[in-house]
């Protein structure tokens, strides 16, 4: 009986052992796996502001684009209409002759 009274307290032993060290792993696991989800997850924010930033600057730009246009076309329509003035000038000296 004494072996196996020693092999059983060497047991035991082993056991505690094991299950001090799963407990242990379990915790570290978690613990990582908090980390990387931390990571990731500011990874997207950062990811977002870039995005933000970008949408922000190509909005910008089409804004001044448009703008562009839309003087380029009142610029347009302001030399016709001075062109349309001078033709009518034109034609009211000759009617008075």
């Amino acid at each position: 009986m004494n072996d196996f009274e020693k092999f059983e307290n060497e047991l035991s032993d082993l056991y505690n052992n094991y299950v001090l060290k799963f407990r242990i792993l379990s915790y570290l696991e978690k613990e990582l796996e908090g980390h990387f989800r931390n990571q990731r997850e500011k990874v997207q924010e950062v990811s977002r502001q870039y995005m933000q930033t970008i949408n922000s600057q190509l909005t910008e730009q089409d804004q001044q684009r448009f703008n562009r246009q839309l003087q380029d076309q009142n610029d347009d329509i302001g030399l016709q209409s001075d062109e349309d003035e001078e033709d009518d000038s034109d034609d009211d000296e000759y009617t008075s002759i």
